[in-house]
């Protein structure tokens, strides 16, 4: 946790030192669950966690958050709900042995090319997946790339596919969630529509 320099100049020597452990352990728990650095301060970006429509969508222009949006949306639907921070528990619709077919949520993200995945999708993952509640502990464990899945401890995954493959590449999972990170071609919509389970 970076403070404003000279913040803590006016401390004596024993309260900067309790100051600096409770800093050091917030370090860790935010690393530990990286989801605690999410902030609610962006209404539109609220507005499309909380909404509870079949389709959801976000249009808007570039660094608005549409990416960071639905992957967070996307995470806290496969978490357990001791991952998630209270304030973000409304956002979540499944949970393990009320409303689905546990072990876990099968989620589905596509984007439009392997790039993308590589470069956008995969990095931005990593930075808010808390690494514990991934199968192995770590990102790297959890991510297997030859089947373009991350999977989860606690049985949940998600899938990754890209707009470049045949549309039959799209067949054969049912699936609570599908997220687009931009408008898919009408074939692979219509594959990933039938794919979803009520």
């Amino acid at each position: 946790m970076k403070v404003n320099k000279g913040a803590l100049d006016n401390l004596d020597a024993a309260e900067r030192k309790r100051v600096e452990k409770l800093l050091g352990e917030l370090d860790e728990s935010l690393e530990e669950n990286p989801l605690y650095k999410v902030r609610g301060d962006n209404p539109q970006q609220v507005d499309f966690w909380s909404a509870q429509t079949r389709i959801v969508a976000a249009f808007a222009g570039n660094r608005f958050g549409k990416t960071t949006g639905l992957l967070i949306r996307t995470i806290v639907e496969c978490l357990d709900p001791e991952w998630i921070p209270d304030w973000m528990l409304q956002f979540k619709r499944w949970y393990p042995g009320v409303n689905t077919d546990y072990p876990g949520t099968k989620t589905r993200l596509v984007c439009p090319s392997f790039q993308v995945l590589e470069t956008v999708l995969l990095p931005e993952l990593r930075l808010w997946c808390p690494p514990k509640s991934l199968k192995g502990g770590s990102f790297n464990r959890a991510y297997n790339k030859q089947l373009g899945v991350l999977q989860f401890s606690n049985g949940s995954w998600i899938e990754f596919k890209t707009y470049v493959q045949d549309p039959s590449m799209f067949a054969g999972s049912s699936l609570r969630l599908v997220g687009y990170d931009e408008p898919p071609p009408w074939e692979i919509r219509r594959e990933c529509k039938v794919r979803f389970v009520s």
